[in-house]
């Protein structure tokens, strides 16, 4: 049995995550765990953000690892809970991906099985990122992966309604809000300039990808202490399903119709306000102000030859 010196974790676990599989593998993980000499408390998501305040209301210093087990938005949740804890020092955070979309955690730990996940977190090998704020009402707010305004938003809450469906929910969101598409008035404040524009969406992104599979930031990177904010200009229907299959392979961002700017902070106000989502969740709206904590916290991966 390989060494470790992992010994006592506190895993969140979400049971509706990829249409139920957290309820279906929780007995695998604990018994996975168990194998590997690993003392656990395990607290069950019960409801809506019932995993920030599971997250928040743990003491974090009893923990040598703190693990998610979920799709994006569960870790989402565990995170905001775990930063909103005073302890200066945090545990690393484990991430086991069991979510219809898991694109943060994959490109943040390389992870991509229940099996591996487990194998990594008792690895050891951790490494800091960065993490994303956006300040909100006067409240903060933290994210891994990415935060969508306009269009990419719009299609998150219709993606929502057929999530049973898997990643197909996201082509299908795409395809209605294409249907009744228009453009929305952005004013933008960051490293002393301002820009204006009628823009279809806007992403700031942390890790490249979102969603499950799609390549929104190819040269983003957590360990940058930047945030990539891609804006797309205001697009007619027909461009936009054209540019659309760009995006699984990151060549969207050669087109005229988008702007991609490495940013430390950024303020941002709609004509009207705009529901955000953050990490896969349908929360809060513009205006907003977007900023990163430069390795605010240890996650664990899978560690390459080369590293």
């Amino acid at each position: 049995m390989p060494q470790h010196n992992i010994h006592q974790v506190k895993l969140i676990i979400n049971p509706e995550a990829g249409h139920g599989k957290g309820r279906k593998y929780l007995d695998r993980i604990l018994t996975l765990l168990q194998n590997r000499g690993i003392e656990f408390d395990v607290a069950i998501s019960e409801y809506h953000e019932h995993a920030i305040e599971l997250a928040e209301n743990t003491e974090l210093d009893q923990y040598d690892a703190m693990i998610a087990a979920g799709g994006d938005g569960t870790v989402y949740q565990v995170l905001n809970g775990i930063m909103r804890r005073p302890e200066a020092k945090k545990p690393p955070l484990g991430i086991i991906p069991i979510g219809t979309g898991n694109a943060g955690s994959w490109d943040t730990t390389g992870v991509r099985t229940l099996d591996e996940a487990i194998d990594v977190i008792l690895a050891g090998k951790k490494r800091k990122v960065d993490i994303g704020t956006f300040l909100m009402d006067h409240a903060m707010y933290y994210f891994l992966n990415v935060i969508g305004v306009g269009f990419v938003a719009d299609v998150g809450q219709i993606a929502v309604k057929f999530k049973w469906m898997g990643e197909v929910a996201y082509t299908l969101g795409v395809l209605w809000e294409t249907a009744f598409l228009k453009s929305h008035r952005m004013r933008f404040e960051f490293d002393s300039q301002e820009l204006e524009l009628d823009g279809t969406f806007v992403e700031f992104c942390n890790t490249r990808y979102t969603a499950a599979d799609m390549l929104m930031a190819p040269d983003a990177s957590t360990e940058d202490g930047l945030i990539d904010m891609v804006i797309c200009k205001s697009m007619n229907r027909r461009t936009l399903l054209k540019a659309f299959p760009r995006v699984f392979k990151g060549t969207h961002t050669e087109l005229p119709e988008i702007d991609v700017y490495k940013i430390s902070s950024v303020k941002l106000w709609t004509e009207e306000p705009k529901v955000l989502i953050p990490d896969g969740e349908i929360f809060g709206r513009t205006p907003i102000e977007v900023g990163v904590i430069p390795g605010g916290l240890e996650i664990f991966y899978k560690a390459t030859e080369e590293a």
